[in-house]
């Protein structure tokens, strides 16, 4: 069985402050990718993700969605950008606890034949 690959989608706008926090986080879940879009950061949000994962040795994919007053179609740019088979949706300034539960529920799912 192939094993299911985990994206995390996170739209930002100057979250230079959150961004390290939440992507740190991810270590125990090991995503194959974060999708990061940016709605026209000013601060250092976009060089801060990309140091935090580097540390960590995570991929990051980095769009631009110009900003038109409209979340659905912003989440839905980001979404759009994912290339994995599942996705999990996170706001700048959550963190993830207990990732490694996350990725053995999806790999259970899999097992099982349950999509998400």
């Amino acid at each position: 069985m192939k094993k299911q690959t985990i994206g995390v989608c996170v739209i930002v706008k100057n979250e230079e402050r959150n961004i390290v926090p939440l992507i740190d986080s991810l270590y125990e879940l090991s995503p194959e990718a974060i999708y990061l879009t940016d709605t026209g950061s000013t601060d250092k949000t976009l060089e801060n993700a990309q140091r935090a994962a580097s540390r960590n040795n995570f991929q990051l994919s980095v769009s631009n969605f110009e900003w038109c007053d409209d979340f659905a179609k912003a989440r839905n740019f980001n979404f759009s950008q994912a290339k994995t088979d599942w996705i999990l949706w996170l706001d700048a300034d959550d963190t993830l606890e207990n990732g490694n539960n996350l990725r053995n529920l999806v790999e259970k799912a899999n097992q099982i034949g349950v999509d998400g």
